[in-house]
């Protein structure tokens, strides 16, 4: 009896030091941005919008990014759209027409879309530089294949109802998305690949995003990446879109 007692003792102490020191979906997030989102970075983007099977067309683009909450791009090619310009800061997305010459600010109900030109799978929000711990609560569902499973529920307008990440256990780096809408319902998922390490930074230098709905994918890869630069800051001014 005594040594049953003396079991039952050692497994509840066990269980709750492992609660003790568990992460909160919070704090995983938290470590998830820290590993993976750079001070600065600068990148070509080839994005591929697949309309079959082995079929797509091209967009190219030169992306900047400053901090936590700001990311500017500035397309040049195809030719229909070279010089179209993309810019948020914080909650609000503005965009370039150079076309008309004008600079738009998106309203909330566009930047659930893709960007006017260029299509695809990936809304004008999901081009955001983005610190997911201060606009979504996170709860931690469960730990699977190595991974931590989050919940991450949106706490403002401008963001997703749900979103399901996948983060890996042993360096942070989230792995998969699966984004809800208002209904419930899966409508795309996201999947982060080709990791590399640069200047202590993990980053993604391949994102499928595939659509439930299209039952297609836009495939965006990055290439002569660079992070923790100098970055000029007129890129991030609104003013300076026309130039």
């Amino acid at each position: 009896m005594k040594k049953i007692k003396l079991f039952l003792t050692i497994i509840t102490i066990t269980f709750l030091m492992q609660n003790a020191f568990a992460l909160s979906g919070h704090e995983i997030l938290t470590r998830s941005e820290r590993s993976t989102q750079p001070r600065t970075s600068r990148a070509f983007v080839i994005m591929k919008v697949y309309t079959g099977y082995d079929s797509y067309r091209t967009v190219k683009m030169k992306s900047y990014t400053l901090g936590s909450n700001m990311s500017y791009s500035e397309y040049v090619y195809p030719k229909n759209i070279y010089g179209l310009k993309y810019l948020s800061r914080g909650d609000s997305i503005w965009m370039y027409y150079p076309r008309t010459n004008r600079v738009r600010k998106l309203a909330k109900h566009l930047e659930k879309r893709p960007i006017s030109g260029v299509g695809g799978d990936f809304a004008a929000r999901d081009m955001k530089q983005v610190k997911w711990s201060e606009k979504y609560h996170a709860r931690l569902l469960k730990t699977e294949n190595g991974k931590y499973v989050i919940e991450a529920r949106g706490k403002r307008s401008g963001t997703y109802k749900k979103l399901v990440i996948y983060i890996n256990k042993s360096n942070f780096v989230p792995v998969k998305t699966d984004y809800y809408n208002e209904y419930g319902r899966k409508f795309k998922t996201l999947y982060m690949k080709n990791y590399t390490k640069i200047k202590d930074v993990w980053f993604a230098k391949k994102l499928e995003m595939f659509s439930y709905e299209r039952d297609a994918k836009t495939v965006i890869e990055m290439k002569a990446v660079s992070v923790n630069i100098l970055v000029n800051r007129q890129y991030f001014s609104v003013s300076n879109l026309k130039r």
